[in-house]
């Protein structure tokens, strides 16, 4: 969910810096105001187009944005690892388990200019800076900004007489997933289903009537 939520935090950032002038001089301390006000007319009269899933953005349709997930283990953690107890509404204790991932968003800008690329680029990281509290209530433990490339053509493009630019950043995350550890029942929301017993094999044990070893020690309940 990094990319969504990466997504969602950028158009607002993006919405947020091109309805107040001033606000957006401050990203770029140390540019003339005749630069910043043409930064400023850019972001005015241009519709910066998103994709999570490649899904047919094409160079008619800069500038655009195009996000990619990827998620990796988190050190050597198993699953359901405990978690703190919560109570529900009438104060019941029930436990939680939790996973934590390693996340990491791909975020590549095609434009048709330079000082294009160069904008959204700061736009982008304000924005994650800006809307960093909003990422830790989502359950994502730290946002790391892990670079970027080298803002250069896209040689791919060029053979099509195509003149786009481009650069891709980098942003981790790890993101903590808590679950409820009881099994409700799904024809009566609320109701706890009754837990199986796990039957685990012990060795050196031959069950009575069979030749084969290793026995069944019940009323192992998690």
């Amino acid at each position: 969910m990094f990319d969504l939520h990466f997504i969602h935090a950028v158009k607002n950032g993006i919405r947020y810096y091109s309805a107040d002038r001033f606000m957006f001089d401050e990203l770029f301390n140390g540019v003339s105001d005749n630069m910043k006000a043409r930064m400023f007319q850019y972001l005015q009269d241009t519709d910066i187009k998103f994709d999570a899933a490649y899904t047919g953005g094409g160079a008619e349709g800069l500038p655009l944005v195009t996000v990619e997930l990827a998620e990796a283990a988190y050190d050597s953690q198993g699953i359901g690892n405990a978690a703190y107890s919560k109570y529900d509404a009438e104060g019941r204790e029930y436990k939680r388990v939790h996973l934590y991932t390693s996340q990491e968003v791909r975020v590549n800008i095609y434009c048709k200019s330079i000082e294009s690329v160069r904008i959204i680029h700061r736009l982008i990281q304000a924005s994650m800076l800006i809307f960093h509290p909003s990422f830790i209530s989502a359950g994502y433990q730290n946002i790391l900004y892990m670079g970027s490339t080298p803002l250069e053509p896209t040689i791919e493009l060029e053979g099509e007489g195509l003149n786009v630019y481009a650069r891709q950043i980098r942003y981790a995350a790890l993101h903590l997933l808590e679950v409820p550890a009881r099994i409700e029942d799904l024809n009566n929301i609320g109701a706890v289903d009754p837990l199986y017993d796990i039957q685990v094999a012990l060795e050196g044990t031959t069950p009575e009537g069979s030749t084969v070893e290793g026995g069944v020690a019940p009323n192992f309940t998690l």
